[in-house]
């Protein structure tokens, strides 16, 4: 087999298995970005919601605390944080929408966030118009017997729940980014070292081909030279001959 056709069918083998390889590691890829892709957006979702219940964790607070202010001591100065803690509900309600109102905690009755966020703003509602109308010790009894601290409580079970569980899917999407974002490296890297493989063994081929040309050609020349003796005797008799006959013939013709 001629050392070219095997220098060619070695550059082609290895040529083929490094795209064979890089066309695997691109598809990999790809996959991995849209994959990223997804996991960034639902992280995004997750740290939206997350931000979304504990705003509201505070607003409910802010309520709380100024209702029962106002009840305590009766200064109008406690509704302003009422008005602000009822503003930053309507507006995370406005921003999440039914999802807001789905969540829940594994509870016995399996109550969702929103019956209860509906009871309770009927309940400090009704509270300040007794207390506008029929004055805050009534306001303060019917606030009491309304079981809003019962109320409020299980709110704050399902949020601090709802918190909890997007922490943990949370962390498990950043795991499963950050694992893809190796990857990816790692693929960079080993087509790297495909790439340099390659070229050292096309390196390599062409260099055995190049001392197996050169060992063709001095072995040409050695038998070449060795060769050249024979050629000149050959001519030296070939020579010889034909003066012999050239005196030959004169001697006849004379």
């Amino acid at each position: 087999i001629p050392v070219a056709d095997v220098v060619v069918d070695g550059l082609f083998g290895t040529g083929l298995a490094l795209l064979v390889a890089l066309a695997a590691m691109g598809t990999v890829s790809i996959y991995s970005q849209i994959y990223t892709v997804r996991q960034n957006a639902a992280l995004s979702t997750i740290r939206k919601q997350v931000e979304a219940a504990n705003d509201l964790l505070m607003g409910l607070i802010d309520v709380e605390t100024a209702v029962r202010g106002f009840l305590i001591s009766g200064d109008p100065v406690y509704l302003e944080r009422f008005y602000r803690g009822r503003q930053t509900m309507d507006r995370i309600a406005g921003e999440m929408g039914t999802v807001m109102n789905d969540w829940s905690a594994p509870a016995p009755g399996g109550e969702t966030l929103g019956p209860l966020l509906k009871l309770r703003s009927t309940v400090m509602a009704s509270a300040l118009e007794t207390a506008r109308t029929q004055g805050v010790g009534v306001a303060q009894a019917q606030l009491r017997d309304s079981g809003e601290k019962q109320v409020t409580d299980r709110m704050r079970v399902i949020l601090s729940y709802q918190l909890s569980d997007f922490s943990l899917r949370s962390n498990t999407l950043q795991t499963r980014i950050d694992a893809l974002a190796e990857l990816q490296s790692l693929l960079v890297v080993v087509a790297l070292v495909l790439a340099i493989v390659f070229a050292i063994v096309e390196f390599v081929l062409w260099r055995n081909e190049l001392k197996s040309r050169t060992t063709v050609e001095r072995g040409l020349r050695h038998r070449n030279r060795d060769r050249l003796p024979l050629a000149e005797l050959s001519t030296a008799l070939q020579l010889s001959d034909s003066r012999h006959e050239a005196y030959t013939i004169i001697a006849a013709l004379a």
